[in-house]
């Protein structure tokens, strides 16, 4: 789905990104916070932090709308003509633009001067809406939508941050399988759309971001690339005593 020519007047923010919207997804302390950071030095990009989960909260408004829909279809289908159940359900796809856009103008704050606009978001173990439904909803109604996942080794994860704070082994198993499911849900419903970056990969050889940048389009130079990860690169990690 994109924003034609015509929907500009409709929606006027979801049109403003040159090359749409990214969203960078992923475990806190995988590594997002720096990709985040490492993207929004160049000109043009602008990737917000976490909203408090606000964005979950349309995708529940349109998920009400559309099963209210889906039952006035269930019941009234026998007596509704071609046109009216297309009807229907274009007024669905209307109404997920419109809160698609009212979240990229109020929360985003899109402009015109950006190519690029999105968030990073860390809420990925036990979300208020599953994985699955945010990328399906991002991927609908956010033209030119990409999805950057960035993963590290459970085992380090668990002992950076507040992670440290929380029970080795659960936190190991709950981190594993939330990248897994992440990364899974990212591949199945993005596709081409979407890239997998690994923390553990890319602070060791640089090169390992460049299909991040083949997917935003952006000039890859290895080199200062190197130097920012160099200067900023490292995730505080709290040393494992036991």
């Amino acid at each position: 789905m994109s924003v034609t020519l015509t929907d500009t007047a409709l929606f006027p923010y979801l049109a403003l990104p040159r090359k749409g919207f990214v969203f960078l997804l992923g475990c806190g302390e995988s590594g997002n916070l720096v990709i985040q950071n490492l993207l929004n030095q160049y000109s043009g990009i602008e990737i917000r932090g976490e909203n408090d989960a606000l964005f979950t909260r349309l995708i529940a408004l349109w998920e009400a709308e559309r099963n209210s829909r889906l039952q006035i279809f269930v019941e009234e289908s026998p007596a509704l003509n071609d046109e009216e159940v297309a009807l229907l359900f274009e007024g669905l796809d209307h109404f997920g633009r419109q809160l698609a856009d009212a979240f990229a103008g109020g929360v985003l704050a899109v402009s015109s001067s950006q190519e690029l606009c999105g968030f990073r978001e860390i809420r990925v173990l036990q979300p208020e809406v599953s994985i699955d439904r945010q990328i399906v909803f991002l991927k609908a109604f956010f033209p030119r939508a990409k999805f950057i996942v960035t993963t590290r080794d459970p085992k380090k994860i668990a002992r950076s941050g507040w992670w440290a704070d929380l029970n080795r082994e659960e936190a190991v198993r709950n981190i594993s399988e939330a990248q897994d499911q992440l990364s899974d849900a990212v591949r199945k419903i993005a596709g081409e759309t979407a890239v997998l970056i690994d923390h553990d990969e890319y602070i060791v050889d640089p090169g390992a971001l460049r299909p991040m940048y083949d997917l935003l389009d952006i000039p890859f130079d290895e080199a200062s690339v190197a130097s920012f990860l160099t200067k900023h690169g490292e995730i505080e990690m709290v040393e494992d005593l036991a």
